[in-house]
């Protein structure tokens, strides 16, 4: 039980996590299901989606699965998350989960309920407990997943005893039966876990004898520069067998938030911004720019990478079709889910820059349009468009957006500067939801309407 608890809960001094990959393959190689975990940068986990079957590869990741997870408080002594399951944007059940921790900071209870489930789900409840020896280390888990509404306790569980030896950990479980409220009955299951450690800590080999069963139950491990896991192999032996069987294998591949400004992606001052004295302040250049006239990196509307091709066959939302006529969705749209803002995880300055940056609304840009002085201008041989506030008090401020065209296939097109608003256009009852909203500044114009998988650049904004 014990190597299978994991947490939410990460060193705050550690580069942090922004994507992981988990790949199931078989001996012979075959893929049997690919899972893509998300992590925004401040409250973990946020999207997860999986594609399962023959033809499971990275490149079918396309949301066939997806989970939303909403960090609804955050205490010193307790986080509670509530998952949103959803298949294809369907909702599909909730669940609350809630970790609570000792004054050392150690996770001591993590509670878990399902509601308003359209798919019952069983246990409906669980809570683990955790306890610690003198050295910090978890001595004792209890799991229920019964629950008794008199007696407000969970009423079976499952009782693990944890105790170390050098470099391993040895692990043995009971089963507790309750009769009544004052009667229990310990059954010992044959189920004994061996753990081997390296020098740094980590668990490179585990065994686990099955109940009732002369099997052991192997797996190796392998790990990252960063400590996380990067290979599993599983392996079923006989007690009598001298040969290890493989199974089936874990491999996991990883991306990480930048080394350096980690520890104040939470702050707007991590990425330079003006204060034109409006609504919101505006970054002084693009995501991916490290210069205002940089062009820096191109965006699909509703994707947060950048690629090297940009067509209607790999745009992230895309169900079916390959042409303009053709194409349907299957988030975001009129005809779709009623969506025509993007969410913070699909958002390209938010999941990359953090904090509150995001992509301009419409009415934002209308704003800069409004209170600005629009001047052709250059910057080192760049051409672009300066806005100049007129807000008295700013007007000695300003902006650059540089003319970066756009990204279709592969080419650069145009010498235009245009730039994505993170709304699609919208008519009611018209089925226009392969157009989202650009501002584009050469020639001079607030709005035009571009197709979604079309890759243009992004200036951010963040809140005051």
């Amino acid at each position: 039980m014990l190597l299978l608890i994991q947490t939410t809960v990460t060193d705050a001094s550690a580069q942090r996590l922004k994507e992981k990959i988990t790949i199931e393959k078989n001996p012979n190689g075959n893929i049997g299901y690919v899972k893509k975990d998300i992590y925004e940068y401040l409250s973990g986990i946020t999207c997860v989606t999986q594609y399962e079957g023959p033809k499971a590869s990275k490149t079918a990741l396309k949301g066939k699965e997806e989970s939303h997870i909403q960090k609804q408080g955050n205490t010193t002594d307790s986080i509670v998350e509530h998952f949103n399951y959803k298949n294809r944007g369907e909702f599909v059940r909730d669940k609350i989960t809630t970790y609570s921790f000792d004054g050392k900071g150690r996770l001591i209870s993590q509670k878990t309920e399902h509601v308003d489930s359209v798919n019952p789900v069983y246990p409906q409840k669980l809570i683990t407990e955790f306890s610690y020896d003198r050295d910090g280390r978890v001595k004792k888990i209890m799991q229920g997943s019964s629950y008794n509404s008199k007696s407000k306790r969970f009423e079976k569980h499952f009782i693990s005893h944890i105790t170390y030896e050098s470099n391993s950990i040895y692990e043995k479980t009971y089963f507790v039966l309750h009769y009544n409220n004052h009667l229990r009955k310990y059954l010992l299951l044959d189920v004994t876990s061996k753990s081997l450690l390296n020098e740094q800590g980590q668990i490179i080999l585990s065994e686990k004898k099955s109940p009732d069963s002369d099997e052991l139950d192997i797996i190796k491990y392998q790990y990252d520069e960063h400590g996380h896991t990067s290979r599993e192999e599983h392996y079923y032996k006989g007690l009598q067998d001298s040969v290890d069987l493989l199974t089936h294998i874990y491999e996991y591949e990883y991306k990480y938030y930048p080394v350096g400004a980690q520890q104040l992606q939470d702050k707007k001052n991590v990425h330079e911004y003006v204060d034109l004295g409006l609504s919101v302040n505006w970054a002084t250049c693009n995501v991916g720019a490290d210069k205002p006239e940089d062009y820096g990196d191109y965006f699909a509307w509703g994707e947060t990478e950048p690629k090297s091709e940009y067509t209607w066959e790999n745009y992230k939302y895309r169900e079916s079709g390959d042409e303009d006529w053709n194409v349907k969705f299957y988030k975001y749209g009129v005809k779709v889910d009623g969506k025509a803002v993007l969410d913070p995880e699909d958002d390209a300055a938010h999941v990359n820059w953090g904090g509150s940056w995001r992509i301009p609304s419409e009415a934002e840009f209308q704003e800069l349009f409004d209170n600005c002085t629009t001047t052709r201008d250059s910057l080192n041989g760049i051409y672009g468009y300066r806005f100049t506030s007129k807000v008295p008090g700013y007007t000695d401020r300003s902006i650059f957006l540089p003319d970066a065209g756009n990204k279709w296939l592969s080419r650069t097109r145009g010498e235009s500067g245009a730039y994505y608003v993170n709304s699609l256009y919208v008519i009611p009852g018209k089925d226009l939801d392969r157009l989202a909203l650009a501002l584009i500044t050469n020639p001079l114009h607030l709005t035009i309407l571009c197709e979604r998988y079309i890759g243009y650049p992004i200036r951010p904004v963040c809140s005051k």
